[in-house]
């Protein structure tokens, strides 16, 4: 879909904001006769707890006579998001690039590029969102269809303070929450300071089960360890750091009364009962269906 400004002015203001008017979008959805890019966005999933990665893979076909770069320092075609918090605000871009490295895009080609919006979007307030993702070149402005997102605080389950090496400036708080996603439910630890007002990372455990709760310690280093019940035979010991990166996970085979997450003499956290089933390997950790 193509938006022609017809002002300069009208151009500085779409460029110097990534983001359009309702009154603008409508203009910029009317159907172009010669469009000569073609744009389509889809996201990981459409609902999200706050601050968690928000992927998004933008699909963009190249009909033109020329080729482009998109993204880097030599970009002729640039990539940004037109978001709307419903009812109607627009939401304001948090930095000014998103792709740093640079896709060279052929004449009838296409290309496939993924953007955490998270970082780069102020979408991180409770609500429904529309998301329309855009290619501006030579002047001109390409538009996907929208797409609808929804940030949730999610239902907290565990929550715990840690203070690494006695520095109050370095505690973190932990918190357990889950979201519903179509048909099961989805576990998140989420690293954030005591006010809530900074997150320093969000973990995604995977799919739970409510039969038993969750257990979260923190250990020695302050990493933080959970065990839940990831299907009715199966649970997953997860770490986590505080920088809110899943550092290891481990799949056991247990009834919910035969393991335990629990401390030991030296500060750090074990699990006591169960099989492991497979390697400790993120990437070779056999799992219980995970929702789409």
């Amino acid at each position: 879909m193509l938006f022609r400004p017809k002002t300069t002015s009208e151009r500085h203001a779409w460029l110097g904001t990534g983001w359009a008017s309702a009154t603008f979008v409508a203009i910029a959805l009317a159907p172009a006769a010669h469009a000569q890019f073609q744009v389509e966005l889809k996201t990981d999933h459409q609902n999200f707890v706050r601050f968690a990665p928000v992927i998004a893979t933008v699909t963009v076909r190249n009909y033109g006579a020329r080729p482009v770069i998109i993204g880097g320092t030599n970009q002729t075609a640039r990539l940004f998001f037109d978001i709307t918090r419903l009812p109607g605000t627009p939401v304001p871009a948090l930095t000014k690039r998103l792709l740093r490295s640079e896709t060279v895009l052929l004449p009838q080609h296409e290309a496939a590029l993924q953007v955490n919006l998270a970082p780069h979007y102020a979408i991180h307030t409770a609500a429904s969102y529309t998301v329309r993702a855009v290619i501006e070149t030579g002047g001109e402005l390409y538009f996907s269809g929208p797409t609808n997102i929804r940030t949730q605080h999610g239902l907290t389950i565990a929550k715990t303070t840690t203070t690494r090496h006695g520095y109050r400036k370095l505690a973190r708080v932990y918190t357990l929450r889950y979201i519903p996603r179509r048909r099961n439910e989805v576990l998140f630890l989420c690293s954030e300071n005591e006010e809530a007002t900074e997150s320093y990372g969000v973990a995604t455990l995977g799919t739970i089960v409510r039969i038993r709760r969750p257990t979260l310690l923190v250990d020695q280093y302050g990493n933080a360890h959970v065990l839940h019940q990831s299907s009715p035979e199966y649970f997953t010991h997860s770490v986590v750091g505080p920088n809110g990166r899943r550092r290891h996970s481990q799949l056991y085979r247990a009834a919910a009364s035969g393991i335990v997450l629990q401390k030991a003499p030296d500060g750090g956290v074990d699990v006591s009962g169960g099989f492991p089933v497979g390697r400790s390997d993120d990437q070779n950790l056999p799992a219980p269906p995970m929702p789409r």
